[in-house]
This record gives structure tokens, sequence and C-alpha cells, in this order.
């Protein structure tokens, strides 16, 4: 039987360079710019889920794998149902404007690279991101690859 989480602690620490936290960063960061350009469009939901989110994986993980894991996936789904359904953002945030992706695509980019990392650690699955870093990227390190 597979236990849950898969890994107890991700990658043996949660301090290490995960790309959940790259993809939270870009989801912030995305979020951020549509705070400041619209002070009345304030994303305070996703915001506030991808907040929990870290807190799941980096507070919370180590220390009880199975409330931290939960909290980091529900955080980050909670976040990806509110930019891709949710009310604040259909309305003036659209997903392409001309040929270029919007800020609201940029938040579900950085909302997937971390989910990405999340569900390979707390069910073991092989995700994509996951693939190319160990096919590709860590054989090329020096000292050998890094197995995650």
């Amino acid at each position: 039987m597979v236990s849950f989480p898969y890994h107890a602690v991700p990658d043996g620490t949660v301090i290490a360079p995960h790309h959940l936290y790259i993809g939270v960063l870009l989801a912030l960061l995305a979020a951020a710019v549509v705070w400041d350009d619209s002070r009345t469009d304030e994303p305070v939901m996703v915001v506030g889920l991808l907040c929990a989110s870290l807190v799941g994986f980096a507070a919370t993980w180590p220390e009880w794998p199975v409330v931290g894991s939960l909290i980091t996936l529900a955080g980050l789904a909670g976040a990806l149902v509110a930019v891709s359904v949710g009310p604040f953002w259909r309305g003036r945030h659209p997903w392409i404007v001309g040929r270029r992706p919007a800020v609201r695509s940029l938040v579900a980019v950085g909302i997937l690279v971390a989910l990405d990392d999340a569900v390979e650690h707390a069910v073991g699955l092989p995700t994509p991101l996951d693939t190319v870093w160990k096919l590709a990227i860590a054989p090329l390190l020096p000292g050998g690859p890094i197995s995650v």
C-alpha cells in the first residue's frame, strides 16, 4: 500500500529549491501586478490560497506530512479554480491580450508549475517537470545526478 504523502519531507528538505516555490512566486508576482495596476481589483482569494499553500509546504509538511500536503494541494487547487472561474478574474482579466498571454494566464501557469511539484511529492506520480529534471537537467549537474 502506498502511503500518503509519498514523501514525508519533500526531497529530504523543504529548503531545497523546489519548483513549487518558483511557481507560487510567479503567480504571486502576476497577481501583484493586477493588485498594483488596478487598486479596486484585488485578487485576495488567489493570493491567500497561494500563501496558504506555501505555509502548508514549507512550515507544516515537515512536521505533519499529511496535514501539510493536504493544505498545499488544497491551496493550489483552490487558487487554480479561483483564477479559472472566479468572478474577479472573469470581468476585466482575459487569458490573452492580443497575441500575448495576459496576467491571468501567468497566474495559472505559476499555479500549474507549483502543482507539478506538490502532486509529485504528495502522491508519487511522475509529473512532467520532475521528469524533465530527472532525465535532462540532473545528469548535467556537477557531481552526478541528484535524485528527487
